[in-house]
């Protein structure tokens, strides 16, 4: 009888294969899933905007134990290996998570191209390896060894305490993989403890967030301005780490020091988004998206092309106005309009607009910088009615629909190709609002300009019943040209603007 673990790889194995050989035949510039695709779209977001949605599809259904999709393939397994029919249930949802991986990997060659060998990483499993390896014993894995230890510790535990500490140890699991318990490393558990204080407070009461990944978690929650995960709540997760690390160690299954000693547990506090920092707003503002990249795939690397569309105007709005992505995003012509003299943005929530609240509905002063950079030449060259969108090429995806979904995925990528890879929060596209809105404090702005500025409720009863005082547009607008930014060396764009649309 053929062991389950040697079954799912063989059937990775496949898929993967299978999926490498469709990208091979494939033309070059043309959708590898989408059928019938649209023209005027990148092929490329195309693909990811359909992976995306089978691997939201795929987790769903393991969230929900729902194997409909898989069950006539688990029972055609247990046939042909001779398996026990008591576990194909279990077969049956561990494909499941094999296909996650398969999905996962074509998100890879969507990205990278179709390598035959390639270890890959993800949110869900850093140490996934695509390559067949020689099969060795790996000894027990965390998994196996936490839930052994929760069942020694069942008489001598409260339920609450037995409780928690399975919950920990499921989400080490989700976060960092299954690894051999004895190659857990210092590191491993840091990065842990990284990832927590990013998570918003109430992650597992949302509705929204049932099922998803940890990591995937930290990186929806990009437009999240609630409390993260509190000090005292990472203490106790590194507690439950290290007393789990000790029992190994008395028990002879674990070598070396407790990796979870000495680790300092950061809460709420420091998992607060902070303004990019000079060094790393550099390497941004520097990059060949805006000073000339090799194409449309590959504005990471230095070439002649400067393609002005979304992915260039999206963080220069952001950074000199301190606007949250959606509300950028699903900007109209007649959005971009002269009030009182002044050209502003009109942030509102007509049609099937997307505001966090009402308080975000506000008329937004057009940064000068942005008028040179020829931001109403462009606005003026892709749109003919005020109700076409400024930037055409974005599409809804996600599970909220939201316009912003794939470009935050792909600003995510293109920063670590930049080398920027901090904090989780400390460099993603909302933390250029908070950028925003350190210039502005930095200038002396009173905080209730501030708020109107950034469509941000204010504190307090009287705060909050005059948050829509009206300020006269030449005081906002004064504000709003007191952020600089001596990083920004950008030239005007002085070509024609292409077939964006």
């Amino acid at each position: 009888m053929e062991g389950i673990e040697r079954i799912l790889r063989a059937e990775l194995k496949d898929l993967v294969e299978a999926d490498r050989k469709q990208h091979l035949g494939t033309p070059s510039g043309s959708p590898v899933y989408a059928i019938n695709g649209d023209p005027l779209t990148d092929s490329v977001q195309q693909d990811l905007d359909i992976v995306d949605s089978l691997l939201s599809d795929l987790r769903e259904a393991r969230a929900n134990r729902d194997t409909s999709a898989t069950a006539a393939r688990a029972a055609e397994l247990v046939e042909r290996h001779g398996l026990d029919p008591d576990r194909e249930q279990e077969l049956a949802l561990d494909l499941i998570s094999v296909h996650i991986e398969a999905m996962k990997s074509a998100r890879e060659h969507v990205l990278r191209g179709p390598s035959r060998y390639r270890s890959f990483t993800s949110p869900e499993a850093p140490r996934t390896v695509i390559a067949e390896v020689p099969e060795r014993d790996p000894g027990p894995t965390f998994g196996g060894s936490s839930s052994a230890y929760c069942e020694r510790m069942r008489g001598e535990w409260k339920p609450q305490t037995l409780s928690q500490n399975a919950t920990t140890y499921r989400m080490f699991v989700d976060a960092m993989g299954d690894l051999p318990v004895n190659k857990v490393t210092r590191k491993d558990v840091a990065g842990f403890l990284d990832l927590l204080q990013c998570l918003p407070s109430l992650w597992s009461k949302n509705p929204k967030w049932r099922g998803w990944p940890l990591r995937e978690i930290v990186e929806d929650a990009g437009d999240y301005d609630g409390k993260f995960m509190a000090a005292k709540t990472v203490s106790r997760h590194l507690s439950a780490l290290g007393g789990l690390f000790d029992d190994l160690k008395a028990r002879g299954e674990y070598e070396g020091e407790n990796p979870a000693h000495g680790q300092k547990a950061r809460g709420a506090k420091s998992a607060e988004r902070g303004a990019w920092d000079s060094n790393d707003l550099s390497k941004l503002l520097e990059a060949p998206n805006w000073i000339g990249c090799r194409g449309e795939r590959y504005r990471a690397e230095s070439g002649t092309q400067i393609i002005a569309d979304h992915k260039y105007w999206l963080p220069l709005l952001a950074l000199y106005h301190g606007a949250r992505l959606e509300e950028l995003a699903q900007l109209r012509r007649r959005d971009v309009k002269e009030e009182d003299g002044e050209w502003v943005l009109d942030i509102n929530s007509e049609d099937e607009n997307q505001l966090k609240n009402d308080y975000s509905i506000r008329l937004l002063p057009l940064h000068s910088r942005l008028v040179d950079l020829r931001f109403l030449d462009y606005v003026e060259s892709v749109t003919e009615l005020d109700h076409d969108p400024v930037f055409p090429r974005m599409k809804p995806g996600g599970k909220d629909g939201k316009l912003g979904h794939g470009f935050s995925k792909w600003f995510g990528e293109f920063r670590a190709k930049l080398g920027i890879q901090g904090k989780p929060l400390r460099q993603d596209f909302h933390a250029l609002r908070h950028t925003t809105i350190t210039k502005l404090v930095q200038a002396g702005t009173p905080k209730e300009v501030i708020h109107t500025i950034t469509g941000h409720e204010q504190e307090g009863t009287a705060l909050t019943v005059y948050s829509h005082a009206t300020y006269p547009m030449q005081t906002l607008r004064q504000a709003i040209q007191t952020v600089q930014y001596p990083e920004d060396r950008i030239k005007p764009h002085r070509g024609g603007w292409g077939d964006l649309r």
